[in-house]
C-alpha cells in the first residue's frame, strides 16, 4: 500500500482503537469518520505522510488531547476532528499549518483561550469550534484571516466585547456566537461586511448602545446581501459542511451544506431594548429574523411585510403593543411566527399562512382577537360599567329634559316672590278697585 493516496473507511461500524504507526508515504486523504474507533489520536501519521492534505476523525469516541505531530502536516487543508470527546487546548504547532483551509473542532471539550497565533492561518475559509469550553476573549485578529467565510463557536465560554476585526470582516458570510457570555455593544461595520448573510448572537448578555437613538443598531438593516436576495457563495468555496443550527427553545434545525444554511439574523436572549427598526424591512433576502426574550417596545413595523424572503419571524416575550400588521398575511413563505408573551392589541390576521400558525404563537397577550377558538371575539360586548352609545345617548337626553324643567320652575317662583316683595302686584290690585 506504499502507493495508496485516497483511504476512505467512513460510514462503518468498526470499532477498537485506531492504528498508533501506520506508514502510508504517498496517503493524502485518510477518512474514518462516523465509526466506534475509541483511544487516542494517531501521532505518527504526518510523520510518515508528509503529502497529507484532509484527515477525517470525526464522529467516533476518541479521547485525550490532538497530538502536537499533526502540525507537521505542512500540506494539510482539511482537519476534522468534530463529535469526539477530545480535551485539552489546542496545540500551538497547529496554527503553524499555513495552507489549512477547514477547521472542524466542534462537539468535543476543548479548553483555554483562543491563541492568537490563529491569525497565522491566512487561508482559512471554515472554522467551527461550536459546543467546546473554549473561555476568554476572543483575539482581534481576523483582519490577518482574509478568506475567512464561516466562523462558529456557539455554546462556549467566551467573554467580553466583539473584537472589531471580526466584526468588520469583508469576507465572512456567517457568523454564529449564539449562547457564549459576550456583553457590551453591539457595534457592526455592514458596510464592510458585505458579504454577510447569518449573524447569530442570540443568548448572550448584549446591551444595547447607548449612542444609538434605539438599542438595536440600525446598521444591521443595511446588510447588503440580504437586501439584495444574494446568498450564492463563489466558485471554489467549500461547502460540503454539515451544520447544526440550535434554537433556545430546544429544537434545531440540520442543514446538511453549508451553502443551505439560511439567512439568518438572531439577537435573541440578550437584553436589548427600544424598537424594532422599520428600515428592517430593507433585508428581503433575509430569511430567519429572531428578536425573542429581549425587552423591545413600540409597535411592529408594518414595513417588516415587505421582507419577502422570511420564512422563520420571532418576537415573543418582549414588551411590543399595537397591532399585528394585517400586511404579514402576503409574507408567503412565513412557515413560523410567533408573538406570544408581549402587550398586542387588536384583530389577530387570518389570511395567507396565518391559519397555519398555532395558538400558541398568540398567548399572553390579553387585547387580542379574532376567529381562533382561543381569543375572544373581536364583536364582543363591552363591559357592563360601560353604556352602548345610543343608550348612553338617550340617557343623556332625559337627564338634560329633567334638568330644564326643575330650572324654568324655580326661575318662575323666584321671580313670582320677587314682584310680591317689591309690591308690583299689591299696586296692580289696588288699582282694579
Amino acid at each position: 500500500m506504499q502507493n495508496l493516496e485516497v483511504l476512505d473507511l467512513s460510514w462503518n461500524k468498526f470499532e477498537g482503537s485506531f492504528p498508533l504507526h501506520i506508514h502510508l508515504p504517498r496517503i493524502r486523504i485518510l477518512d474514518v469518520s462516523e465509526n466506534n474507533l475509541v483511544g487516542s489520536l494517531t501521532s505518527t501519521i504526518c510523520d510518515r505522510s508528509q503529502s497529507i492534505e484532509s484527515l477525517n476523525f470525526a464522529e467516533n469516541w476518541f479521547h485525550g488531547e490532538v497530538p502536537v505531530n499533526f502540525g507537521n502536516c505542512t500540506s494539510l487543508l482539511r482537519l476534522f476532528l468534530n463529535g469526539n470527546s477530545l480535551s485539552g487546548s489546542l496545540p500551538e504547532r497547529l496554527f503553524q499549518l499555513e495552507h489549512l483551509r477547514e477547521l472542524q473542532f466542534q462537539d468535543n471539550g476543548f479548553s483555554g483561550p483562543l491563541d492568537e497565533r490563529i491569525d497565522n492561518l491566512s487561508n482559512v475559509v471554515k472554522i467551527d469550534l461550536s459546543r467546546n469550553l473554549f473561555s476568554g476573549v476572543l483575539p482581534d485578529v481576523f483582519r490577518s484571516l482574509p478568506k475567512l467565510e464561516h466562523f462558529a463557536a456557539r455554546s462556549n465560554k467566551f467573554s467580553g466585547q466583539l473584537p472589531p476585526s471580526l466584526m468588520s470582516s469583508p469576507s465572512l458570510s456567517t457568523l454564529d456566537l449564539n449562547n457564549n457570555t459576550l456583553d457590551g455593544r453591539i457595534i457592526i461595520n455592514c458596510s464592510s461586511m458585505a458579504r454577510l448573510t447569518s449573524l447569530d448572537l442570540g443568548s448572550n448578555l448584549f446591551r444595547g448602545n447607548n449612542s444609538f437613538t434605539g438599542d438595536i443598531p440600525r446598521s444591521l438593516s443595511e446588510l447588503r446581501n440580504c437586501i439584495n436576495s444574494s446568498r450564492s457563495f463563489p466558485a471554489g468555496s467549500l461547502s460540503n459542511v454539515p451544520l447544526l443550527l440550535g434554537k433556545g427553545d430546544g429544537k434545531f434545525l440540520t442543514y446538511n451544506q453549508f451553502w443551505s444554511l439560511p439567512s439568518t439574523l438572531d439577537l435573541s436572549y440578550n437584553k436589548l431594548t427600544g424598537p424594532i427598526w422599520p428600515s428592517f424591512g430593507n433585508l428581503k433576502g433575509l430569511q430567519a429574523f429572531y428578536l425573542e426574550n429581549n425587552q423591545l417596545s413600540g409597535h411592529i413595523p408594518n414595513s417588516l411585510s415587505e421582507m419577502q424572503s422570511l420564512e422563520r419571524l420571532g418576537l415573543s416575550h418582549n414588551g411590543l403593543t399595537g397591532e399585528i400588521p394585517a400586511s404579514f398575511q402576503k409574507l408567503t413563505f412565513l412557515s413560523a411566527f410567533d408573538v406570544s408573551y408581549n402587550k398586542l392589541s387588536g384583530t389577530v390576521p387570518s389570511g395567507g399562512q396565518f391559519s397555519t400558525f398555532p395558538d400558541s404563537s398568540f398567548e399572553g397577550n390579553i387585547g387580542l382577537c379574532g376567529s381562533r377558538p382561543s381569543l375572544p371575539s373581536c364583536q364582543s360586548q363591552p363591559p357592563s360599567d360601560e353604556l352602548p352609545n345610543d343608550e348612553a345617548s338617550t340617557e343623556g337626553t332625559a337627564y338634560s329634559q329633567m334638568a330644564f324643567g326643575i330650572g324654568a320652575a324655580v326661575g318662575f317662583i323666584w321671580t313670582v316672590s320677587l314682584c310680591f316683595l317689591s309690591g308690583w302686584v299689591l299696586d296692580e290690585g289696588q288699582r282694579s278697585r
